[in-house]
C-alpha cells in the first residue's frame, strides 16, 4: 500500500486510508542546520527538519502541507520545486466559527481527494467512510483511556505511532496497570515536538513533576473530537470535517 506523508492535525487520515492509501504522520528529527538539499533559508528548525524528512521519502505516494503555518506554506514552495514526490497544498482557514469557513474546509478535503485518486487511491464508495472512522476512534479513545496508567513520554510515544499507522495495539502492555499518581501534575502547552524532545518529559518527572496534559501540536490538543455516532452514520464526511476543523484548538485561529 503506497503512503502519503504529513504532519499537520488538520489533516485526516481516515480520509487518506478511505481512497485506498496509508496515512503517515511524520514524527521528525532534528535536521543538520547546514542540510543543502533545497534552500531553507528564513525557516524554523521544525520545517527545515520536515523538508530534509521528506527529501528522504522516494517511495512516498504524495506529501500534504496546510497552510496553518506560514513556515509550512514556505515548505510546499520547496518541495513543489525541488521535491520529485507529488505534493499538496490543503487551504485550512484561521477563522473556523462561520458556515463560509467550514464549506472552505470541507470542499478542500473533496480537492484533496481528487489528488489522493490522481497518486494512485481509489474513488471510495459512500458507504465505507463511517466503518474507516469508527475504526479510528475507536483507535483514539482507547489511546485517551490509557492516559493515567502511562508516563508522559510512553502517552506522546504511542500519539505518535498511532498518527504512524493508525493502530491502537500497542497498548496491550498497559492492560492490568495501576494509575500513575506520582509528582506535581503539570500541563505542556505549545507547537510540534520532534523525537528529541520528547526528553523533556523525562526531565520534568526526574525533577518531580507529572505533565497530565501533553497540549502539544503532536500530543493530545492535535488529536480530533470524539466522533458523534448517529451522525456518522448520517452524515460522514460532514462529522468528519467538524471534527477536526471544528474542534482542534490552535494558536493560529481567530
Amino acid at each position: 500500500m503506497r503512503t502519503v506523508i504529513y504532519t499537520c492535525p488538520y489533516v485526516p487520515p481516515e480520509w487518506i486510508a478511505e481512497h485506498g492509501l496509508r496515512a503517515e504522520r511524520l514524527l521528525l528529527d532534528r535536521a543538520d542546520s547546514t542540510f543543502a538539499a533545497a534552500r531553507t533559508e528564513g525557516v524554523c528548525p521544525y520545517v527545515r527538519s520536515f523538508v530534509f524528512a521528506v527529501m528522504k521519502q522516494s517511495e512516498a505516494a504524495g506529501v500534504l502541507v496546510t497552510t496553518v503555518c506560514d513556515q509550512m506554506r514556505r515548505a510546499f514552495d520547496i518541495l513543489f520545486r525541488r521535491c520529485d514526490i507529488p505534493t499538496f497544498l490543503m487551504n485550512v482557514p484561521n477563522t473556523w466559527q462561520s458556515v463560509a469557513a467550514q464549506k472552505l474546509y470541507l470542499d478542500e478535503l473533496k480537492r484533496l481527494g481528487l489528488f489522493l485518486v490522481q497518486v494512485g487511491g481509489q474513488s471510495p464508495p459512500d458507504d465505507i467512510l463511517a466503518g474507516t472512522m469508527l475504526r479510528y476512534d475507536n483507535a483514539r479513545n482507547s489511546i485517551r483511556a490509557a492516559r493515567p496508567y502511562l508516563s508522559a513520554r510512553r502517552y506522546a510515544e504511542v500519539i505518535a505511532a498511532f498518527g504512524k499507522d493508525g493502530s491502537s495495539e500497542m497498548l496491550s502492555d498497559v492492560k492490568g496497570s495501576e494509575p500513575l499518581i506520582d509528582g506535581v501534575p503539570l500541563a505542556i502547552v505549545g507547537g510540534p515536538l520532534m523525537r528529541q524532545d520528547f526528553e523533556l518529559f523525562d526531565i520534568v518527572e526526574q525533577s518531580g513533576g507529572r505533565i497530565v496534559l501533553d497540549g502539544s501540536e503532536t500530543g493530545e490538543r492535535g488529536m480530533c473530537a470524539t466522533f458523534d455516532r448517529r451522525r456518522l452514520c448520517s452524515e460522514p464526511l460532514m462529522e468528519l470535517a467538524d471534527a477536526y476543523f471544528g474542534n482542534i484548538p490552535d494558536a493560529s485561529r481567530r
